[in-house]
């Protein structure tokens, strides 16, 4: 990582990642940016909240290498042990600023890296994904922002993207035929024209609802990697009418530590006569806690049968059996439109993939208490757990436009970083206060 002369003014996204990169490249690793901060880096004015990597690692190194970052990062025990199934590491900089950190081994992956570009961040050389596997990686998810980032990245590139290396790359990710056919038509004509994109933008951005997803053996993508379905409402498309897709998704069983039940619980105000749903419940021990010293009424919602016996057996020891249920299924199929508190315990991309079904199910007022955050929405109250309470504004809001960078009460909707917006030039502008 080649030092320019450190420029003055570093937001803190910019200070999380340069620790990060140094510590990385340190250790002999190969990464490059990607997501968001690198939309920002490619020019694109958008706020940058926390730093994506994508970390090559070999496999037989793999699990040395997740617990050595865990260590230099202080990663808590339940982070490095998602980590290890799921292998996307959450750490936190010094500052305070999150990093996400996915680590890839396929064979594949190599080619990915040598399309990054070296970019100038805050006066380092940093190794930052390709433009046009920016835009791949961000039509999948295709969450609000991420069609404002498709947007941005071709309007400002144009008639200088690879458009055949984006073809290519789309028509191998999707498996209807006729669709195919469609999407090659279409890019077939943009690449004639090539400065005018009139219809590649609209089709990147609907790709997502039209297509049938192949899962990327390499990863290659990391919102495809992170979000593997799509998990945004867009504004005039079709909701998803089934989750089973999602009946297999590796969400690792990590018991929540009990001082965590308990602040999860205290910071929800959950109290009798509140209903509580505990998402992927394990063992069941938050709603066995809410009924037992909260008086609640609990349903615990797991798709593993062995957690769901375990839960049970639980309560009755607990003696709240009268009080508290467990049900085996998949929680993005259940109904929980009667919760006045949801509790969860899971892995930041699963937060994202069900914040359409909370805001659409879930009535004015109930309290949403996560371990985690719900990528960019606004927590309400922050004390080691997250709290967000559901609005007949947020509601509406989300309906409208698809997304939504709140969902509490009198909340800023201006997008914040802890180091500043972005501005017109890129990456690395304070915001005036």
């Amino acid at each position: 990582m080649g030092e320019r002369g450190k420029g003055a003014g570093m937001t803190e996204p910019e200070a999380a990642l340069l620790e990060v990169a140094v510590f990385l490249e340190r250790s002999g690793l190969r990464y490059m940016l990607i997501g968001g901060m690198a939309v920002a880096v490619w020019g694109v004015p958008r706020p940058v909240l926390d730093v994506d990597l994508w970390v090559r690692v070999d496999s037989a190194a793999l699990d040395d290498v997740i617990r050595a970052i865990a260590t230099r990062f202080r990663a808590a025990p339940h982070r490095l042990a998602r980590a290890l199934v799921s292998h996307i590491l959450y750490v936190t900089a010094a500052n305070g600023v999150q990093a996400q950190l996915m680590f890839t081994t396929g064979l594949d992956d190599g080619v990915f890296m040598a399309r990054a570009r070296t970019k100038c961040v805050a006066g380092f050389d940093i190794p930052v994904q390709c433009v046009e596997d920016v835009i791949y990686g961000k039509i999948e998810p295709a969450r609000p922002q991420d069609l404002a980032d498709i947007r941005g990245l071709l309007k400002r590139f144009g008639g200088s993207l690879d458009l055949r290396q984006l073809r290519n790359r789309c028509l191998q990710s999707i498996i209807d035929p006729q669709t195919r056919c469609t999407i090659d038509q279409i890019f077939q004509e943009e690449i004639k024209v090539h400065s005018q994109l009139v219809n590649l933008c609209p089709l990147l951005e609907r790709l997502s609802v039209i297509a049938t997803w192949k899962t990327e053996p390499s990863g290659a993508s990391w919102e495809g990697r992170a979000a593997s379905a799509r998990t945004e409402e867009i504004s005039g498309s079709p909701e998803p009418t089934s989750w089973d897709h999602l009946g297999t998704m590796p969400v690792p069983y990590v018991p929540t530590p009990p001082e965590v039940v308990e602040t999860m619980l205290k910071v929800g105000e959950v109290k009798e006569g509140d209903i509580l749903y505990d998402l992927g419940c394990g063992d069941g021990r938050i709603v066995i806690m809410a009924a037992q010293k909260f008086g609640a009424t609990g349903i615990g919602l797991d798709i593993d049968p062995e957690r769901i016996k375990e839960a049970e057996d639980n309560a009755r020891q607990a003696g709240v059996s009268d009080r508290v249920r467990f049900l085996q299924k998949n929680f993005f199929d259940a109904d929980f439109h009667d919760a006045t508190v949801v509790t969860l315990y899971l892995l930041p991309h699963v937060n994202m993939l069900l914040r359409p079904k909370l805001l659409k199910e879930l009535k004015v007022g109930t309290r949403i208490v996560s371990w985690d955050a719900i990528g960019d929405w606004k927590p309400d109250k922050k004390v080691g757990v997250y709290l967000w309470t559901v609005t007949e504004r947020a509601k509406a809001e989300w309906k409208s436009t698809g997304g939504g960078t709140h969902i509490g009460a009198s909340r800023d909707t201006t997008e914040r970083s802890q180091g500043g917006l972005v501005n017109s030039e890129g990456l690395g502008k304070e915001r005036a206060s």
